[in-house]
């Protein structure tokens, strides 16, 4: 796995100028501002980038609804952002972001219940909600969001089992599974093995 940001730039940019509805393009390109931000930590780039959350959500609102792909895109720009806000301390925001992407997933998972790519981010998600300390997970019950910590990482490890690295969200998925073992299970040995 290596990053290789400039060509991937370079790709997205020409799908973007072929075909500016090209909404796999806006999503893809969305990686590029949230893995910057999450690494780098730099304000000022922050306050620079913050907007293309709204415009590509905005972007996305063209997408046909009646495909899964709709509000799993949807829902992963939400929480590529409630990430970044939650790295720069805007609190309010990341939550906001990140209830949005919950309930746009559990709204796919409905709709489509064969949609085995909601897991992913589902599976984070609900890892992250039920790593909650118990006494805060009232709160995020009447938001809406219930989770379990080895369900989470189970639909995460499902999916790695089933797919390979030609998938193109192997990867990604690969990353949250190991950072909910070393992180949130704190099971070290695990997270290595997968890595």
């Amino acid at each position: 796995m290596a990053l290789q940001p400039e060509a991937g730039r370079e790709k997205i940019k020409k799908e973007l100028i072929a075909d500016p509805y090209n909404l796999m393009a806006t999503f893809i390109s969305d990686y590029e501002d949230c893995l910057l931000l999450l690494f780098n930590g730099n304000k000022i780039d922050y306050d620079q980038l913050k907007s293309h959350q709204y415009e590509r959500l905005k972007l996305m609102d063209r997408g046909d609804e009646s495909y899964p792909w709709h509000r799993l895109c949807q829902a992963g720009i939400y929480m590529h952002w409630a990430f970044v806000h939650l790295r720069f301390n805007e609190n309010l925001k990341a939550g906001t972001s990140f209830r949005k992407s919950f309930l746009l997933l559990k709204e796919n998972q409905r709709l489509f219940p064969g949609f085995e790519y909601d897991d992913i981010f589902l599976g984070i998600e609900e890892a992250a909600v039920g790593s909650l300390p118990d006494n805060y997970k009232w709160i995020a019950s009447i938001l809406g969001m219930k989770g379990n910590i080895h369900n989470g990482t189970s639909k995460v490890k499902k999916f790695i089992h089933k797919h390979d690295e030609g998938d193109a969200f192997y990867n990604e998925a690969v990353i949250y599974y190991t950072y909910i073992n070393y992180y949130i299970l704190a099971d070290k040995e695990e997270a290595w093995a997968t890595v």
